[in-house]
């Protein structure tokens, strides 16, 4: 199955929505799913039907046929706090809450699909006591771990909040938990290293961590342990903590896949961070007695241009050679790899470098911030989604925005306003389909989606 980010899979139907097909409502239905990242998403890459959040039930819901399930889960689920797809959709991953039991399903996506779990795991809990509800949840997507091969979808990676907050990996498959890290600050999105799934990344408002799942030191007089390996923080990136204190709202890992990551702030700059592992280096971590020592790449103080330095970043979403920043006033800024896929750079430690190729202030979104952005492609043609805080959606191919004006002299016109704008209040989730030219949308002020 294609992985989403492969843009020959919907190249032709996509791009007859950029040139003069505008989409318009085809459905509209309840949701409740409050603020959950991620809680509605296609279920499978043709775009024929929905997975979302209603309260604290799981819907399936066929678009072209129109018939509805529920997932069958025990009555004594009292919400549903995360949600999150594998990134070739073959599975979805469903955190749910009942008292202070905390549990996770997991669902077959695809041609598969059922409404009932493949796998429940619930023995969440450690040594420290209950895990806390978990508010945020993400797959594996490497089929490499520590230089040893693994399917690539067999981990899960949720945190949790509250006085027992904590980060757990788990091998959903053997409903295995692997490790799992103490926290302080909450995070709002984790993600697995798209080079190694031993290398976890998180932000949240006030912090970004990097973790590293490594075996244990054997040693016959330590008890039994509860996880098969020990997960450990690496090295702070020094630069980062002290030089450029601020906000964290979003993160990203660019690809092509090279071990670094960018994350944007409410600040409006945006820091590109290496994790220490490089292509490099991915064989050789089976044998490898050294942690990875995450190093910092370079701040781009101004992401959107000189002329709006400041302005503040709400989301970065990447793509194959570059990545896209959203944020106030309507803006939206492009930044693509400068140096050729395996080309060498002079700074051993320099990693990729970035030139910004344009900046664009969408007309629609009326200056009001980007809420949401989502991205499918690959680097010679990328699709966008974009939502914003007034409720518009809008769609476009990213090659019509002017390359190289990196200060915009007027906004971009004439997109098209998805349903002539079917929400009452900012947009909280946009997913696209891969291959067809279909996008659905969410509203955390109403109890509506519509695609």
């Amino acid at each position: 199955m294609p992985e989403r980010t492969a843009a020959g899979d919907k190249g032709a139907a996509a791009d007859r929505a950029s040139s003069g097909i505008l989409l318009e409502v085809a459905h509209g239905f309840g949701s409740h799913a409050g603020k959950i990242r991620d809680a509605l998403l296609f279920g499978d890459i043709a775009g024929q039907y929905l997975a979302h959040v209603v309260g604290r039930q799981l819907v399936f819901r066929n678009l072209l046929g129109g018939e509805v399930g529920f997932a069958a889960e025990k009555g004594d689920i009292q919400v549903i706090t995360a949600c999150a797809a594998s990134r070739d959709r073959s599975f979805l991953a469903v955190c749910r809450s009942a008292m202070e039991r905390c549990s996770i399903s997991i669902y077959e996506l695809g041609p598969h699909a059922t409404n009932r779990p493949v796998q429940t795991l619930e023995e969440l809990h450690g040594r420290d006591g209950p895990v806390g509800p978990l508010s945020a949840v993400a797959f594996s997507s490497v089929s490499i771990a520590s230089g040893v091969a693994e399917d690539s979808n067999c981990r899960l990676c949720v945190s949790s909040t509250g006085h027992y907050a904590q980060i757990i990996v788990l091998d959903w498959r053997l409903n295995e938990v692997i490790g799992r890290f103490m926290i302080e600050e909450p995070l709002t999105r984790i993600a697995f290293s798209t080079l190694d799934s031993d290398i976890i990344s998180g932000t949240g408002p006030n912090t970004f961590e990097l973790w590293l799942l490594k075996d244990f030191t054997s040693s016959p007089e330590e008890s039994e342990k509860l996880e098969s390996k020990e997960m450990i923080t690496l090295q702070p990136v020094e630069e980062l903590v002290d030089h450029f204190a601020a906000t964290f709202m979003d993160h990203a890992w660019l690809q092509p896949a090279n071990g670094a990551l960018a994350i944007c702030t409410e600040q409006g700059a945006v820091d590109i961070i290496s994790s220490g592992l490089d292509v490099e280096d991915v064989e050789a971590r089976a044998h490898a007695d050294v942690d990875p020592v995450p190093y910092f790449v370079c701040h781009i103080e101004c992401p959107f241009g000189q002329v709006l330095a400041g302005l503040p970043a709400s989301c970065i979403q990447s793509f194959a050679g570059g990545f896209v920043v959203a944020g106030a006033q309507s803006h939206i800024a492009v930044w693509r790899m400068e140096a050729d896929e395996g080309e060498a750079h002079d700074d051993l430690l320099g990693g990729p470098s970035y030139k910004h190729d344009c900046t664009a202030c969408l007309a629609l979104g009326a200056g009001s911030a980007v809420a949401e952005l989502d991205l499918v492609g690959s680097r010679d043609e990328v699709y966008a989604a974009v939502g914003f805080e007034n409720a518009y959606i809008t769609h476009f191919r990213l090659g019509i925005l002017r390359a190289g004006d990196v200060v915009p002299s007027s906004p971009v016109e004439d997109l098209p306003l998805i349903g002539g704008g079917c929400h009452s209040g900012p947009v909280s989730n946009l997913d696209i389909a891969v291959q067809r030219p279909i996008v659905v949308s969410a509203c955390s002020a109403e109890p509506t989606n519509a695609d």
